[in-house]
């Protein structure tokens, strides 16, 4: 494997909404963070403001971490959604979770308000969170780090677990017309895993979760990568 390198952020990251924009609606938030017409309604406004020639959703990370029974501070037009309190104690409670249910909550609101705009011919980018920035929602990070060089093996099995969620969850994406995809994960970049780990990291989830990406997307659908990640 050639050398891992780092990527030093210079984007700040979409968390809440600034002031400009939500000052040019009528939103109320958090609602506008759980409602899919009021995601629309935001994702149009907030396309519009940064002359953008696509909408952008969620407006955080947590989605899925949330969807797998993580607790989430919905916060408001400033701060936007982040994680209150961890579920789990240890990475064994991570493999009893529930799998997603695209039925209910809010990332079935995400998926109905991607399908809004793709029938109304909107471009859609959909982010999609890693499995570090997933399980910052759900359990102490210590735990995470400690089980990677401690257990391994069960590592192995709560990746392959997170795999499979994203996996399923682009399906559900491309099922509604999404055709873009951005998958960042900065919480599990070089600069906090450092250059062993990474290396760890690499092979256990990033190359094979990608391969199979690649055989699952249609050839439409663009898939983005951060830069932490594609380095």
């Amino acid at each position: 494997m050639g050398n891992i390198i780092d990527f030093k952020c210079s984007y700040e990251n979409l968390s809440g909404i600034s002031k400009e924009i939500s000052n040019k609606t009528s939103l109320k938030f958090p609602d506008a963070y759980q409602k899919w017409e009021l995601m629309v309604e935001l994702a149009l406004a907030v396309k519009k403001y940064n002359k953008s020639s696509y909408c952008e959703l969620p407006f955080c990370h947590t989605l899925e971490g949330e969807a797998l029974g993580g607790s989430i501070n919905y916060g408001d037009e400033n701060i936007g959604p982040r994680a209150k309190d961890y579920v789990c104690s240890n990475v064994d409670e991570l493999l009893s979770l529930p799998k997603i249910d695209y039925t209910k909550g809010r990332i079935a609101e995400v998926l109905k308000a991607c399908k809004y705009l793709r029938e109304k011919n909107e471009n859609v980018v959909l982010y999609i969170s890693g499995p570090f920035t997933i399980m910052n929602i759900l359990i102490d990070p210590r735990y995470v780090f400690k089980a990677l060089k401690k257990t391994p093996e069960v590592m192995q099995r709560v990746f392959d677990k997170l795999q499979d969620e994203l996996l399923s969850f682009i399906n559900e994406a491309h099922s509604v017309g999404v055709n873009l995809i951005s998958y960042g994960d900065s919480t599990g970049g070089l600069n906090i895993l450092g250059p062993k780990l990474s290396e760890q990291v690499v092979e256990m989830f990033t190359y094979p979760f990608f391969k199979k990406v690649e055989e699952s997307i249609s050839q439409d659908t663009i898939v983005l990568l951060c830069p932490k990640t594609a380095f």
